[in-house]
């Protein structure tokens, strides 16, 4: 048997149909119905090709300090993978191997594929009769992973409680992981929480309100601690076309992604 016992052990994430016609909506993975901003097209047809010979610039400089920008955190506390999902694969292995995390029955089915990936246990609690999250009931394990808005159930916890939560996990000496990745339908996000503690990290993605799925962009928020202990040193040139290529314009245009008219009008 060739396989590996970590291979034969991971029960693996199934995604939904990938169906070849591309005319449909996928509601089963959340594709942004709508284009991207016509102003990402402009930022395209000015990439110089050319550059692509070149390897991408390790820390994805020019994005992080967009993204910067447009947070208002230093670059330092900025982290940038291929879509959230490697930047929350990346948390895993840094924050909750070989511990128990506690995470929302019904959320986004990868938290537990990772969690078996890389040796953690998962806690996982079930959900009140409104499909809300159990708060108390997370506080049974330590660290947390949860979606803010939760996913699939669109339901979102207030600030307050996060503060709570993030005051629970670091009294616990843990991270608190909250997955923004659909934080423009949210009245509330998480950020300002990265004044006040050193142990919450925030997941975000561009593939979803601002339709850039196919470009496979994601990013982390916190504590420069926690960010440089994600930084996959194995793997340094890991970053997609955004973040790899030293395409300034690019960054210019996240610099105005801070809910811009056309995304407010995508996911209204």
């Amino acid at each position: 048997m060739y396989e590996s016992e970590l291979a034969l052990r991971l029960t693996p994430y199934v995604a939904g149909e990938q169906p070849k016609n591309r005319k449909f909506i996928k509601l089963n993975t959340n594709e942004n119905p709508y284009p991207p901003s016509p102003r990402v097209a402009e930022v395209l047809r000015s990439f110089d090709a050319a550059s692509l010979r070149l390897y991408p610039d390790m820390d994805a400089t020019a994005l992080r300090e967009a993204i910067s920008a447009v947070e208002g955190v230093p670059a330092d506390w900025v982290f940038c993978g291929n879509g959230s999902d490697e930047v929350l694969a990346f948390a895993f292995a840094a924050f909750f191997a070989g511990k128990t995390v506690a995470i929302p029955a019904v959320t986004y089915s990868f938290y537990p594929v990772y969690a078996n990936l890389y040796g953690a246990k998962v806690a996982s609690v079930p959900m009140k009769p409104d499909f809300s999250v159990d708060v108390d009931g997370l506080r049974l394990a330590c660290p947390i992973a949860l979606a803010n808005p939760n996913a699939p159930t669109g339901i979102a916890l207030p600030l307050d409680v996060l503060r709570d939560l993030a005051a629970y996990t670091r009294d616990c000496g843990e991270v608190l992981l909250i997955d923004e990745a659909y934080a423009a339908f949210a009245e509330e996000v998480a950020v300002p929480l990265l004044r006040e503690f050193d142990n919450v990290i925030i997941t975000r993605t561009f593939s979803k309100s601002h339709a850039l799925a196919g470009m496979r962009v994601g990013y982390a928020l916190g504590h420069p601690r926690l960010m440089a202990a994600r930084s996959p040193k194995c793997c340094p040139h890991r970053a997609a076309l955004p973040c790899a290529a030293p395409h300034r314009p690019f960054a210019a245009f996240l610099r105005r992604l801070r809910r811009p008219p056309y995304v407010q009008k995508s996911s209204a």
